[in-house]
């Protein structure tokens, strides 16, 4: 039984299809063997750009990243990601090094319903937690600000109009991040030992991780990836949910939490998305992100 009850509307991925019938039509004429030939190529190419962007802006030298989860308004879908995204970065003993908020681009956020915060098991203080609103000044106070819904995206990208530069590389769209999964290093560069310890205490590190490639494992590396409970929640909706293009896909109407895919997406969503920063940090930082394994 759900533990949810929701309408959810599906969101397609019409926009990708219609540039892959523009690219297959130009094909024709250029036969060039680099344009992508699907949407999923689209798609993976898109996600590819945006995570080299995010990457190029990402400052490590505090040993920790502020992120920021905004939805448009009026939800608690940020609150529950925020919450979700603390106890998936916990999960990897990283928590102090990945500190987050919860923040809307417009209006304040609803409470979480008390049910809802204990079947996800968030902390107590989500629930009610005090949501920012985000605008073009407060966007600098966070590493990364990532947008749970399309609205959220739009609302502040009219804030940055007439700017050449467009909205800060450091805003991105949870809904690319869930595939990062399956393209994870095998050892992730925040576990390292620091640069001065490593030569000694794992020699060899440098050189596996060189050598390392993505495990690809399909559904098994969400079990790899957060807790268990989160993990069990993800396992029947694992088709549904990584085939999504936005972190929204699920939600009920009126924009409002849509229950049990709902949940396993934004689980999906932030999970990636921790890995992703995880792996974001440089090898040869001296001082250490955060906690030293053991």
């Amino acid at each position: 039984m759900s533990l949810w009850r929701a309408s959810g509307e599906h969101r397609s991925g019409g926009s990708l299809i219609c540039q892959r019938s523009a690219l297959q039509g130009r094909q024709g004429a250029f036969s060039d063997p680099g344009v992508p030939t699907s949407a999923q190529d689209l798609l993976l190419l898109r996600r590819n750009g945006r995570w080299a962007d995010l990457r190029s802006v990402l400052d490590w030298t505090r040993y920790h990243l502020q992120i920021a989860i905004v939805e448009h308004t009026g939800g608690v879908r940020s609150r529950i990601a925020a919450g979700m995204f603390e106890r998936i970065a916990s999960f990897h003993g990283c928590a102090g090094a990945l500190p987050v908020e919860a923040a809307t681009a417009q209006g304040r956020a609803v409470k979480v319903p008390h049910r809802i915060a204990k079947q996800l098991r968030l902390a107590s203080y989500w629930i009610d937690r005090e949501v920012d609103e985000l605008d073009a000044a407060s966007l600098g106070l966070y590493d990364v600000v990532v947008c749970i819904d399309m609205e959220s995206r739009r609302a502040l990208e009219v804030q940055f109009q007439g700017d050449e530069a467009g909205l800060p590389l450091h805003v991105v769209d949870a809904g690319d991040f869930g595939p990062y999964l399956e393209l994870r290093k095998s050892e992730s560069p925040i576990k390292a030992w620091v640069p001065d310890w490593r030569e000694k205490l794992d020699p060899g590190y440098d050189e596996r991780q060189a050598a390392s490639s993505p495990p690809q494992d399909d559904a098994l590396a969400i079990w790899h990836s957060m807790p268990t409970d989160l993990a069990q929640l993800v396992h029947p909706h694992y088709s549904a949910v990584s085939n999504t293009i936005t972190a929204s896909d699920f939600r009920a109407v009126s924009s409002k939490f849509g229950g049990d895919k709902d949940a396993a997406s934004l689980a999906f969503h932030t999970a990636g998305l921790v890995r992703f920063l995880m792996d974001s940090y440089p090898l040869e930082l001296q001082g250490g992100p955060g906690y030293i394994p053991i």
